[in-house]
């Protein structure tokens, strides 16, 4: 909107508006006169806040070992195994040793080394049961360096499903949930077993898709990692709206479902 002149028809800058009285003048002429619309135009552009500035696309890490394929409204996330490094084959060193040396107290709490071939009495079976929490612990920290090492973790997302494939050696999990029940992404609070756990633990990072009855967590090595696949989710849930789709096939390990596809980032 740009104040003209009722006499001259020249154009009257901005300037020679006066926002407190509505006036303005011609500087060609020198009129005078009353312009409210204009006033209250200035006064809307002056009080509107500033326009957020357009995010900027996630940046995937150069060093991230996930693959994250994006083709249309399907995102396939594959976390291959971690390998033996040396928090997790130092915890399972760790658990070996703990497994071990509770082996040994409960031997000795049965009087296996001290009565061998004989049937261990009430009072020592009773003694021996207060080894069990230190076996419960020892074979979750070896359970937690094996899935540190050889578990790999496929997630699936359409417009119809939510989809989480969890393998580790000769075990396998599979779970399947409609899209309609997921809720949110947010970073993920730390594992009870970790591979790095001890004194000198430092942070973990991870992202976890949360829906009606539970959550499906997925671990990053850095808090870049865990940035970058925090944005890619939310965006992708932000873009592919839920859509009902009971003949939807899933995916396959290898990707085929995607056609010709392409890491993001």
């Amino acid at each position: 909107m740009k104040p003209i002149c009722p006499s001259c028809h020249q154009e009257i800058p901005v300037e020679d508006v006066h926002l407190e009285t509505g006036l303005g003048r011609c500087r060609y002429c020198n009129e005078i006169f009353e312009i409210p619309e204009l006033v209250e135009h200035i006064k809307t552009i002056q009080a509107a806040p500033a326009r957020d500035a357009p995010k900027a696309p996630p940046v995937k890490p150069i060093d991230t070992r996930i693959r994250l394929i994006r083709k249309n409204d399907k995102m396939l996330i594959d976390l291959p195994p971690g390998g033996l490094k040396a928090p997790a084959v130092g915890l399972l060193l760790f658990s070996l040793f703990w497994l071990a040396f509770v082996a040994f107290w409960t031997a000795s709490a049965l009087g296996l080394f001290f009565n061998p071939g004989k049937f261990p009495k009430w009072e020592n079976i009773v003694f021996a049961l207060f080894s069990i929490p230190f076996w419960f612990v020892g074979l979750g920290l070896f359970g937690g360096a094996l899935a540190a090492m050889f578990s790999r973790r496929i997630v699936y997302l359409d417009s119809s499903w939510l989809e989480s494939h969890w393998k580790c050696l000769f075990l396998s999990f599979r779970k399947r949930v409609s899209r309609e029940d997921v809720q949110m992404v947010r970073v993920a609070t730390p594992p009870i077993f970790r591979a790095d756990s001890g004194a000198q633990a430092g942070p973990w990072f991870g992202v976890e898709i949360v829906y009606l009855k539970g959550k499906i967590k997925i671990p990053c090595e850095s808090e870049a990692e865990q940035n970058w696949l925090l944005a890619e989710i939310n965006q992708f849930l932000e873009t592919v709206p839920y859509q009902p789709n009971y003949l939807s096939e899933g995916y396959t390990e290898s990707g085929e479902l995607f056609g010709e596809t392409s890491s993001k980032g």
